[in-house]
């Protein structure tokens, strides 16, 4: 009991909420009782003290922790929650912060809650008052530039922001409030509600406000419409480096005939830099280096669950000209092809994006060039193949998409209101030309 009070190591019973533990552990919660926890004490004044108070308080006692002296428990809980040395000196979050409190797993919610937070805390307090948000952000950021951790500059950076900036206006000195929310890039958005944001607070709680007419920032060609969900986009990146880098054929060849590594190399990088959640940018190279000395990938999870949504089509001379696909979102609550172009455009613009500074592909990236390929720049059976699967895509829509998902010979029925032989038959028809011109596509 000593050791573990001298390394701040709480046992896993803190963790649990007081309704759960008197029916779960009775004898544990008379043991807390004896020792003076109170019901509403235990769950952490949740009721008597406001949200952001919490939160303040509890970030205050996380910035006083330094890696190498934490106590061993504290440390410990970290590590569970995915953080290591680099991310915490940096303050760069782990995976697992980008989690609902609801859908954190059992092993990373239980250090959370022993590390302090709460259901409200975690989400950054949405129940409070948007102004008293935007003030607590605003306290948050009142220091100078040298304070902020490296994550929280290169969050401000990719907003737009400076050291000298920040030095002349402080946090409100960024051009990219002057953009709407919906306006911001996805990379943008992800990085101010890193930072405290929200649609709501971005501009201070004013939902009238209008950005100034050609206000610098402003994006409106990156909304993204409706008709581009659910499709895949075909690409072609031409690299400016000698063709025999990656194949001693300088004449070419289609993917079947070239040296695997590159083309593994290529599809992994391009997923990496759009599938892993690392940092948008930074200037040191080492940022996206984990400390196996592999290239960085934050959000395995996500990676692993879309990294075969990019595909190399062939691998030409003239440079290196690639032509690639990105698969279509598979839920609407991923990136569409259209949105993942876009952003790949983006990283190869900066010169400091997680894509130019990958220790595998940056010395492609930094020579790189990238444009979408039209249906009709495609070849004659390529373009008949995309245009098949096009007209059997459009026969469906949102009330008949579940038609995709059945299979009446196993008894997979997913729409409720098919109720014919013969509907079922089409819906099978369908799915089966469906399938077959995506085949033929691809």
């Amino acid at each position: 009991a000593g050791f573990m009070r001298d390394a701040a190591e709480k046992p896993k019973a803190y963790a649990i909420k007081w309704s759960e533990l008197t029916v779960t552990f009775p004898r544990k919660a008379e043991a807390a009782e004896f020792l003076g926890y109170q019901p509403r004490v235990w769950d952490g004044c949740v009721q008597e003290t406001p949200c952001l108070v919490r939160r303040r308080r509890l970030e205050a006692r996380m910035n006083s922790w330094r890696w190498g002296i934490m106590p061993s428990g504290i440390q410990q809980r970290l590590v569970e929650m995915g953080w290591a040395q680099r991310t915490w000196v940096e303050g760069e979050p782990p995976a697992s912060y980008a989690s609902s409190w609801s859908n954190l797993p059992y092993n990373q919610a239980v250090p959370a809650r022993l590390l302090g937070y709460t259901h409200d805390t975690w989400e950054l307090c949405p129940g409070s008052k948007c102004l008293e948000r935007f003030a607590f952000i605003q306290d948050r950021f009142n220091g100078p530039w040298g304070a902020l951790k490296l994550s929280q500059q290169r969050a401000w950076m990719l907003l737009g922001h400076s050291p000298v900036l920040w030095a002349k206006h402080g946090m409100m000195g960024t051009t990219a409030l002057q953009s709407r929310w919906d306006e911001l890039t996805p990379e943008q958005r992800q990085q101010a509600s890193f930072l405290g944001f929200d649609h709501e607070s971005w501009q201070g709680c004013n939902s009238n406000w209008v950005a100034p007419s050609g206000a610098p920032g402003s994006n409106n060609s990156l909304l993204v419409s409706p008709d581009v969900r659910f499709r895949q986009v075909r690409a072609r990146m031409v690299i400016k480096r000698p063709f025999a880098e990656i194949s001693g054929n300088v004449f070419g060849n289609r993917v079947a005939q070239m040296p695997t590594s590159f083309i593994i190399l290529f599809q992994r990088s391009i997923a990496r830099s759009l599938f892993c959640g690392n940092p948008p940018l930074s200037n040191d190279a080492k940022t996206y280096i984990d400390a196996s000395g592999s290239p960085l990938c934050k959000d395995k999870k996500s990676f692993e669950m879309q990294n075969g949504r990019v595909n190399v089509n062939t691998v030409t001379e003239g440079s290196i000209i690639v032509d690639f696909s990105i698969g279509a979102n598979r839920s609407a609550t991923q990136e569409t092809a259209k949105a993942l172009f876009q952003a790949l455009q983006r990283q190869l613009s900066r010169s400091n994006s997680a894509l130019v500074q990958d220790s595998e592909f940056g010395r492609y990236a930094r020579v790189a060039t990238l444009e979408q390929i039209p249906l009709s720049q495609l070849a004659s059976v390529e373009l008949e193949a995309a245009l098949r699967f096009e007209k059997t895509r459009g026969a469906y829509t949102s009330a008949t998409a579940c038609q995709l998902h059945e299979d009446p010979r196993n008894g997979i029925t997913r729409c409720a209101t098919v109720g014919s032989a013969h509907r079922q038959e089409f819906g099978i028809a369908a799915v089966v030309g469906l399938f077959a011109a995506a085949a033929s596509w691809l």
